[in-house]
């Protein structure tokens, strides 16, 4: 079986439903089950640690990313990560790109979405790709093969 793996780090502002911003980071470690997720949208497994200023200091996350780019009308990349708050709470950010032919720089480098402690949403938050990154991102990119 072959896998690709590579590294994404994304970093902007959270805005909480009480007005409070805080600076957000995730990095996440990405393994690909094979190059079918990026055609068909399997479910590209994600680890790695998420930081919200004031709700979450450096914790582990994990979730998945969903490619969905060769679908008629939205072309989007969904994002699912799921940690625990410095509370101990359980929390998910859920967010998106919407994947535009015309711009696709700053659609791809561009990720929108919500922050959820349990079921209620708590918060936005949009978080950037640093075109700087780009040497390590393509470098953090390979192939694995699994028994």
């Amino acid at each position: 079986m072959i896998s690709i793996e590579f590294s994404e780090r994304m970093a902007g502002t959270y805005i909480g439903n009480d007005g409070r911003q805080a600076p957000m980071m995730f990095e996440v470690d990405a393994i690909a089950p094979g190059p079918q997720s990026f055609v068909v949208g399997t479910p590209i497994q994600l680890r790695g640690t998420i930081t919200i200023g004031g709700m979450a200091r450096t914790v582990p996350t994990h979730g998945q990313l969903t490619v969905r780019l060769f679908r008629f009308g939205r072309r989007e990349l969904v994002y699912d990560l799921s940690f625990t708050d410095d509370d101990g709470k359980s929390c998910r950010y859920e967010a998106h790109k919407d994947v535009s032919l015309i711009r696709p720089l700053s659609t791809m480098t561009k990720l929108k979405g919500s922050v959820y402690r349990g079921a209620e949403e708590i918060g936005s938050a949009t978080v950037y790709f640093d075109l700087k990154d780009i040497p390590g991102f393509l470098s953090s990119f390979g192939v694995r093969t699994r028994a």
